[in-house]
C-alpha cells in the first residue's frame, strides 16, 4: 500500500516537486524566525545585565557676572568674570510623575577623614602645605607691596622641608587696597599662602634668590553653609569676616580669646586637614563615571552589592595605591572619621587645593568628627592615570562607600554647598526609557538643568533590536501563513484526486483506516522530509545573517565598561545562541509544521472517507 501510494507520487512529479518545495520554504521562513526571534530575546538580556543608563545633572548660568580683586603688583584691581546662577536647586526637582529611577538622583559630596595611622602620598597631594606663622618685619613697612619678614615661630607647618624659624620670607597683602602697617620689634600671625613672585620697590633694591615665592596672608574665615547655599551663621562666617584685616598683632593675651583662639584652632585643624584622606559616598558604583566607563576597574575583590547599598552596609572600596601603601587587603577594615562635607565638586578636583576656608566652622571652631567607624574592604580598584585629578575622576586614594552606611547627620559639617554638576549630581533609568523620561522632563522640569544621559549606545542597539523583532516577527508570521496555506490547498487537490481510488479501495473490501493509512503516507513522506530538511535550513541561515550593526555601534560608542570586556560580550552577542538550541529550535518547529500538517490532512481526509464509495465515483473530480 504504502508502495503504491509513493509510485502515485511518482506520477505527479512537478506537484510533489512543487509541494516538497514550498514546504521546505515554509520551514526555512518558520524556523529562522522563531530562532532569531528567541535570539533577539537572548541578546536583549545579555544587553540588559551589560548596559546601564546614566544621567547626569548641571545647573546652567543664566548670566555671567563680573568681580573685581585688587591687585598689589598691578596697583590696580582685576576683573574676573564669572557664572551667574538663579539660586541652588533641592534634588526634589528631579522628581516627577513617569521618572521611573532605578537609581534616584544623588547630589554627591566628598567627605574628608581623618586618617593619622594611614601611610599618604605628599607628592600626589594628599598633604597640601599649610603655613601658620607669627612673623615680625625687618622694618617698619606698609604690606602693599613685597617686603621682607622674619618667621619667628610656626603654629603649623615648621615641619616642612626648607621651613624653620629665624627664616625670611617676602610677605605682601596682594588682595587688599589698603592694608594695616607693620612696625619692627612687633609680632603679627597670619595663615601664609604661597603664591606669585615677590614684587615693588623692596624686591627691586635686593637680588631676590632663585625659587622665591611671594607669602600672603588669608584671613581664617569659615566657609561653613547650610544645605539651601547660605552661608552658616556665625561670627567668623565668610561674609561676616570680609573688610577684617588679614593680619594680627600679638599681644600679650592674644591668643586667649578671638581672633587670637581662631588662629589657634585653625592651626589644629590644618594638622588634622594635612592627614586627611577622601571618601565618597554614593548608592551605586556606576554613578560614579570612572567605574562607569571602564576607567577605573577592579583589580581585586569585587563591587559593592546592590544589597549593600541599599542596607547601608558598612563596605567600601580602596584604590590599589592606597592599599599597598598601608598593606591592606580584602576583608580587612578601613577606619573612617569623617568630618566635613563638601559639594559641588569632586575630591579629584579639590586634590591638592589648600581650602583655608574649610579649617573651622563659622564659630571659628574646628569640625567635630560625624562618624568614626570601620567598613570592611570588599573591593581594590586600579585606574588609568589621566583619571587622578580629572574633573570627572578619582582623588589619588579616595574610599567609596555606601552613603547610606553613614548613620549620623552631616548638616553641620558642610564646608561648602556649591551647584549642580555632572560630575556631582547623576542617578540611573531604566534602559531604552531616556526619550519617555524627557519627555516627562519636558513637562514639568525647568531649562535651568542640563541633563546628559550615557547609555553606551544602547538606545542605537535597542532600535537594531527591534528592527530584528520585527523581522523575526514578519518571517515566523509569513512561514506560518505559507505552512497552513499550502497544507489546506495541497490536502484538498490530493485528496480530492485520489476519490476514486479511495472508492476502488473500498469496494474491494478495505477497510477506512487502511485506506486512511495509504493516503496519509506520501503526504506525511514528503511533510517531514520538507519540514526536516527547511526547518534545519533556517537554523543554518540564521547564523549567516550579518551581526556588523551590533558590533559597529558598540565601537563607536565613547562611554563603554572597557573595550576588552565588552569585546567577549560582542562575540557572545554575535553568536546569539549555542548550537544546540538552535537545533533544538529548528527541530520544534519542524515537529510544529508536521502536527499542525497531520491534523489539516487528517480533518480532510476524515470527511472524505465519512463519503460511500458510489457517492465517491460520483464526482466530478475523480481521476487518477
Amino acid at each position: 500500500m504504502i508502495r503504491l501510494e509513493i509510485k502515485q507520487m511518482y506520477r505527479t512529479p512537478v506537484r510533489t516537486a512543487f509541494f516538497f518545495l514550498m514546504i521546505f520554504l515554509s520551514g526555512i521562513l518558520l524556523s529562522s524566525g522563531v530562532i532569531m526571534w528567541y535570539q533577539n530575546k537572548t541578546r536583549g538580556k545579555l544587553y540588559e545585565e551589560s548596559f546601564s543608563t546614566v544621567g547626569t545633572v548641571t545647573q546652567l548660568q543664566i548670566n555671567t557676572k563680573e568681580t573685581r580683586q585688587w591687585d598689589a603688583a598691578l596697583g590696580d584691581y582685576r576683573l574676573y568674570r564669572g557664572p551667574e546662577y538663579s539660586g541652588y536647586f533641592p534634588l526634589s526637582i528631579l522628581d516627577f510623575e513617569g521618572s521611573n529611577y532605578l537609581k534616584a538622583p544623588e547630589f554627591r559630596p566628598y567627605f574628608r577623614s581623618y586618617a593619622p595611622e594611614y601611610r599618604l602620598r605628599e607628592d600626589q597631594g594628599y598633604m597640601p602645605k599649610i603655613l601658620i606663622a607669627e612673623l615680625t618685619p625687618l622694618e617698619d613697612c606698609i604690606p602693599n607691596q613685597s617686603v621682607q619678614v622674619q618667621i619667628t615661630r610656626f603654629l603649623c607647618g615648621g615641619n616642612y622641608p626648607g621651613y624653620q624659624e629665624g627664616m625670611t620670607i617676602w610677605f605682601c597683602c596682594h588682595y587688599d587696597p589698603d592694608p594695616p602697617p607693620m612696625y619692627a620689634g612687633k609680632t603679627y600671625v597670619a595663615v601664609l599662602a604661597s603664591d606669585a613672585d615677590p614684587h615693588g620697590a623692596y624686591a627691586e633694591m635686593v637680588d631676590i634668590g632663585a625659587g622665591e615665592s611671594e607669602y600672603r596672608p588669608v584671613l581664617p574665615a569659615s566657609s561653613q553653609s547650610q544645605m539651601d547655599g547660605r552661608y552658616a551663621e556665625g561670627l567668623y562666617s565668610a561674609e561676616n569676616m570680609e573688610g577684617k584685616p588679614s593680619f594680627y598683632e600679638v599681644t600679650e593675651d592674644f591668643y586667649d580669646s578671638g581672633m587670637g583662639a581662631c588662629y589657634l584652632n585653625a592651626a589644629k585643624a590644618a594638622d588634622r586637614y594635612e592627614h586627611s584622606i577622601y571618601a565618597t559616598g554614593t548608592s551605586g558604583t556606576n554613578l560614579l563615571m570612572p567605574f562607569y566607563e571602564g576607567s577605573a576597574y577592579f583589580y581585586e575583590g569585587r563591587d559593592i552589592s546592590e544589597e549593600e547599598y541599599r542596607e547601608g552596609k558598612k563596605v567600601c572600596l580602596i584604590s590599589r595605591s592606597f592599599a599597598e601603601d598601608n598593606s591592606l587587603e580584602l576583608g580587612q577594615t578601613v577606619t573612617l572619621r569623617l568630618y566635613t562635607a563638601s559639594y559641588g565638586m569632586t575630591a579629584s578636583e579639590a586634590m591638592g587645593m589648600i581650602a583655608f576656608y574649610e579649617l573651622l566652622n563659622a564659630q571659628g571652631l574646628p569640625y567635630e568628627i560625624f562618624e568614626e567607624d570601620e567598613w570592611e574592604i570588599v573591593g581594590i580598584y586600579d585606574v588609568e592615570p589621566a583619571v587622578i585629578g580629572s574633573e570627572y575622576g578619582l582623588a589619588d586614594g579616595e574610599i567609596i562607600f555606601p552613603s547610606r552606611s553613614v548613620t549620623n547627620s552631616w548638616d553641620l559639617n558642610i564646608v561648602e554647598y556649591g551647584h549642580f554638576s555632572g560630575n556631582t549630581v547623576s542617578f540611573q533609568i531604566p534602559n531604552g526609557q531616556i526619550e519617555e523620561f524627557m519627555k516627562g522632563w519636558n513637562q514639568e522640569g525647568t531649562g535651568e538643568l542640563e541633563i546628559v544621559f550615557y547609555d553606551k549606545g544602547y538606545s542605537q542597539l535597542e532600535k537594531g533590536m527591534e528592527n530584528r523583532e520585527k523581522l523575526s516577527l514578519l518571517l515566523t508570521g509569513t512561514g506560518c501563513a505559507m505552512t497552513v496555506i499550502l497544507l489546506l490547498a495541497f490536502a484538498y487537490l490530493y485528496v480530492e484526486q485520489r476519490k476514486m481510488y479511495i472508492a476502488v479501495e473500498r469496494a474491494l473490501g478495505m477497510k477506512k483506516y487502511q485506506c486512511a493509512i495509504g493516503l496519509n503516507t506520501g503526504l506525511m513522506l514528503l511533510l517531514v522530509l520538507g519540514c526536516i530538511l527547511g526547518c534545519m535550513a533556517g537554523g543554518i541561515v540564521v547564523q549567516y545573517i550579518p551581526d556588523d550593526f551590533f558590533q559597529k555601534v558598540y565601537f563607536d560608542t565613547l562611554y563603554s565598561s572597557g573595550l576588552s570586556n565588552y569585546g567577549d560580550s560582542v562575540d557572545l552577542a554575535s553568536q546569539g545562541i549555542s548550537m544546540k538550541k538552535t537545533a533544538e529550535l529548528a527541530w520544534a518547529c519542524a515537529v510544529s509544521m508536521m502536527l499542525l500538517g497531520e491534523c489539516i490532512i487528517a480533518v480532510h481526509m476524515k470527511k472524505v472517507l465519512k463519503m460511500e464509495p458510489m457517492e465517491l465515483l460520483g464526482h466530478k473530480n475523480n481521476g487518477g
